[in-house]
């Protein structure tokens, strides 16, 4: 199992200043506004490479996770004694381990579009294999981390089922797509 380093929490809140440092030239940040300064200030560090390593170890997600909630309750104008919920449905951000997920599935179109004889094409074939043979890869990650969406993060309790990862999605890039609204739908109800 990879984990990452957890980022710094001054580096953290250094992202989350900058982002608000506009806020002394206009008079009130919008949530439409900070989502879209989230999107392109605070979002790409978050999901830097979530393709490839996948959110096995709930810990470092965990603390990624605090970093984006900081932000939308910054944003919101909110305590951290109030509820989670509101703080995405009132911005339109996404739960970051949805988020990470929906790319890392994105990922796996991109490679089921590939030719076979591409190499990433090749390592997902041979990923694939090691998880059929009940082997660590990527394939086996995506699973797990897929299972682990109802037990995985501050949402918990709002998500009574995992999403179920079939061996058909792995057979397409239109099968791929599928996953990725089982996802999203999944995200939506628990919001």
């Amino acid at each position: 199992q990879v984990s990452y380093p957890p980022p710094h929490p001054r580096i953290s809140v250094c992202l989350i200043n900058v982002s608000f440092a506009i806020q002394t030239h206009v008079s009130v940040i919008t949530p439409y506004e900070g989502k879209q300064l989230y999107m392109a200030r605070v979002d790409p560090h978050l999901v830097f490479g979530c393709e490839v390593v996948l959110d096995v170890v709930a810990s470092s997600l965990h603390l990624l996770e605090d970093v984006q909630v900081a932000y939308c309750r910054r944003l919101l104008g909110l305590t951290s004694q109030c509820t989670l919920v509101p703080l995405f449905s009132e911005t339109g951000i996404l739960p970051l381990k949805y988020r990470r997920v929906i790319l890392a599935t994105k990922y796996l179109t991109y490679l089921l579009s590939l030719p076979p004889t591409h190499y990433a094409s090749s390592a997902l074939c041979d990923s694939l294999d090691l998880a059929w043979a009940q082997q660590l890869s990527w394939a086996a990650d995506l699973a797990a981390v897929l299972d682990g969406l109802s037990t995985l993060g501050y949402l918990a309790q709002r998500v009574p089922t995992p999403v179920q990862l079939y061996w058909d999605d792995f057979s397409s890039s239109i099968a791929a797509a599928q996953l990725e609204e089982r996802i999203l739908a999944a995200c939506h109800s628990g919001l």
